[in-house]
Parts: structure tokens; sequence; C-alpha cells
């Protein structure tokens, strides 16, 4: 059986049930909001963060913009085929390659087109040639082909010699070989990304 109270026990029992009341509100209202806070504290965080390494970001414009004027400045199209058409370039490989074996001492026996081939941005353009010449002329030909702008490549190379085994040659005269490769260059395609 349980006792009834003192009058002076039940104002302490109402008083200790209203602080208990008033804490949970408390309690309930507070913790909502403090996880709302701490919410809040890590996106500002971040974003603060963010806004940090934008500003770094910005201010290294004006380093890569002297490096963009300065890559601007070297012309990188010289190294490039002046016309992208497949026709043209090869026609510009051609020329190329006859200025110099002729200049070379060489002498040109063929000039056949590769199918050029796409990549990007950018197309392979080449021809086969054929041609003769001395050790040294070759050598010249070669080096001058690779070493100039706009860049060509030179693939396949085969260098035969047209004299038997057995043969001789005089003092003084230089044999001559026969000579096949292919020359490829590359070209900017337009409006390619």
């Amino acid at each position: 059986m349980m006792r009834p109270l003192t009058p002076l026990q039940s104002k302490t029992l109402a008083l200790a049930l209203l602080v208990l009341v008033f804490v949970s509100a408390v309690l309930a209202l507070a913790l909502p909001m403090m996880a709302v806070h701490r919410h809040y504290d890590a996106a500002i965080e971040q974003l603060v963060d963010r806004m940090a390494r934008y500003r770094r970001i910005i201010a290294m414009t004006p380093g890569l913009k002297a490096g963009l004027e300065r890559v601007k400045a070297r012309n990188g199209r010289k190294f490039y085929l002046k016309n992208a058409a497949p026709a043209l370039a090869a026609a510009e490989i051609q020329e190329i390659a006859k200025t110099i074996i002729e200049a070379q001492s060489g002498k040109l026996t063929s000039i056949q087109i590769i199918p050029h081939k796409d990549d990007g941005g950018y197309r392979q353009v080449g021809v086969n040639l054929q041609f003769s010449g001395s050790i040294a002329s070759i050598q010249k030909i070669l080096y001058a082909l690779e070493t100039r702008q706009p860049y060509l490549f030179v693939d396949n190379l085969s260098i035969r010699s047209r004299l038997m085994s057995n043969y001789r040659a005089a003092p003084g005269a230089e044999p001559e070989y026969f000579v096949q490769f292919d020359l490829t260059g590359y070209a900017l395609i337009p409006g390619a990304a």
C-alpha cells in the first residue's frame, strides 16, 4: 500500500516533474538544433576550403596565361603539314622529298601515296618513296628529311645494293644503293577537338 504524500512532498514532486518536463522540452529542441548547427558548420567549412582552393587557382591565372602565350609564340603549327586535305598534304610531302633527294644527288624512281589515317584531331599522311644514290647521299637525304619542319618520319626503310656480291668497285667510285621507305607527316584536322 502506498501512503498519501504530505503537502510538502507533493509540492516537491510537482516541482521535480515540472523541471523534468522543462529539461525534456529543452533537450527535445536543443539536440536537433545542435545537429543542424554541426551540419551547417561542416558545410561552411567545406565551402571555405573550396573558396580557398579557387582563390589559389585564380592566383595562378597570370602565370598560366604567360605560359600559354609562350606556347603560342613558339608556333606549334609549323611542325605540321600546311594542308589538311589528304591529297594536298601528300603532294606537300612529295615536293619536300623530291627537292631534298635531287639536292643530294639522289635519283628518284617512284612516289606512291599511302592511304591517310585520322586519329583524333590529327591526320597522318604518307608516301612511299623509291630512289637510288650513294651511301653518303642517302645519309644526307634521310638526315634532311627527318630534321626539317614540318616534321616528317621515315618508316619501313629498306636499303639494297644493286651490285653482285663478287663485284669490285674501281678505286674512288662509290656504288649506288636502292632505297625504299615510307615518309609520313601529320596535319591538323580543321574543326577537330
